[in-house]
């Protein structure tokens, strides 16, 4: 019986400690959108004293792990476990972009989950800009409403490229190719304003519509167009 305690004291004295032998980081969307790099992760957890490699299973924290993830500006969600081989692994997806921001108080994104997310140059994505007079409640309510409406639709998605907010009641739509201006007003029922205007141009097909500066939809029923050359 000693000798048995004594080979079980010695067997636990000669097991050896797990230790992380790699660290795996996978972006899932990555064929998607490429917003940040495994190696700005990396930089991160050395800088905090997370870094797994070669520390004890024992002594790394997942979850402060997949909290510091969670903190890049560019990550969306973040799940961080360990395999069977001792090696820890960070599964993550990133942040979508639904809006553009260009306002006197700087440049930002508003993404699919209504929040801010800072501009740089890997998002190259094409999204509905916004300008002017634009806070950050309008922008993640009001304004990213509209984009959301903007990239389902068919016929406006590829013809609207950004908003100018003078004031919440006085907003204008451009459209691309130097088509003329939309005066759309307030946001209130953007989209029967420009589902009125949408049957407008399909109405006068074949017209030169380039005449037109302006298309002015806040009134009910109504499309009026404002010459080129016609006083303010």
């Amino acid at each position: 019986m000693a000798y048995m305690v004594f080979g079980i004291i010695m067997g636990q004295q000669n097991t050896p400690v797990t230790v992380c032998p790699k660290l795996q980081i996978d972006i899932l969307d990555i064929d998607e959108r490429q917003y940040l790099t495994e190696d700005e992760l990396k930089d991160q957890l050395w800088l905090k004293n997370l870094y797994p490699v070669k520390q004890k299973l024992t002594d790394i924290s997942l979850q402060s792990i997949e909290d510091l993830a969670l903190k890049h500006p560019m990550v969306r969600t973040a799940e961080c476990y360990t395999t069977c081989d001792g090696a820890v692994h960070i599964d993550l997806t990133q942040r979508i972009p639904l809006l553009r921001v260009v306002a006197q108080d700087g440049q930002y994104y508003i993404d699919t989950d209504r929040k801010k997310m800072p501009v740089r140059p890997s998002i190259k994505t094409s999204v509905l800009i916004a300008t002017g007079n634009v806070g950050p409640r309008m922008a993640a309510n009001e304004l990213s409403d509209f984009a959301e409406w903007l990239q389902e639709s068919d016929y406006w998605y590829q013809r609207i490229s950004y908003v100018k907010v003078t004031n919440p009641k006085s907003i204008q739509v451009m459209q691309r190719d130097s088509a003329a201006t939309i005066l759309l007003g307030d946001m209130n029922n953007y989209q029967p304003k420009l589902n009125k205007l949408q049957k407008w141009y399909q109405g006068i097909q074949g017209v030169d519509i380039n005449i037109y500066r302006q298309l002015d939809v806040r009134y009910k029923g109504q499309v009026i167009g404002i010459k080129a050359n016609a006083k303010p």
